[in-house]
């Protein structure tokens, strides 16, 4: 697998924020207040479930994000095919998680008038981890060049995901969204 050394900063950043595009960076906690049995959530509980799931998803992934830039940096040093298998396992992982963290966010009931508004956020995020099982299928191929090219492309993603993340209130998914490196100091 071969990666340059001028890609590794946007290769690690990239994976931050594609993978844990489901949520992440802030590590305030959003009381919860519980919608009633069978009725559509307010805005408020809404948020509030949301950003649980995403800091809960932080302090899962945050580990797996250190490993990854760690790994990054040894394959671009030594590079091997032990050393390429370990990345992809990495990023099938975080694969993984991101697909589960937006399989929660999906399963959670908007408010009716702000479907569309939570769609402006959902629709991007489930096409960038999409992008994120490519890269992952092209990393496990050994076509590093295509892998890059595909994290490339979810760069320019993330700053509308972050957008709308944050103009619904997703305070604690619009960090990570932003290209902000979260793996540092996330407690899990």
């Amino acid at each position: 697998m071969r990666i340059s050394r001028a890609s590794l900063p946007a290769t690690t950043a990239l994976l931050t924020a594609c993978v844990l595009a489901g949520c992440g960076g802030s590590s305030s906690t959003t009381g919860t207040t519980a919608a009633s049995a069978g009725s559509t959530p307010t805005k408020a509980e809404y948020v509030a479930k949301a950003n649980a799931i995403c800091a809960h998803a932080s302090s899962q992934t945050g580990k797996l994000l250190g490993e990854l830039e760690s790994a990054t940096t040894a394959a671009l040093s030594a590079p091997s095919a032990s050393g390429g298998a370990h990345l992809a396992d990495l990023v099938a992982g975080l694969h993984s998680a991101a697909l589960r963290v937006l399989g929660q966010l999906q399963a959670l009931t908007p408010p009716s008038s702000d479907r569309a508004a939570v769609a402006q956020f959902l629709t991007p995020l489930a096409t960038a981890i999409g992008g994120l099982g490519q890269a992952e299928t092209a990393i496990s191929s050994g076509h590093a060049s295509q892998a890059l090219s595909s994290l490339l492309d979810l760069q320019s993603k993330t700053p509308q995901l972050a957008a709308a993340a944050q103009a619904y209130g997703l305070t604690q998914c619009e960090g990570v969204l932003s290209g902000t490196p979260s793996s540092t100091g996330t407690s899990g």
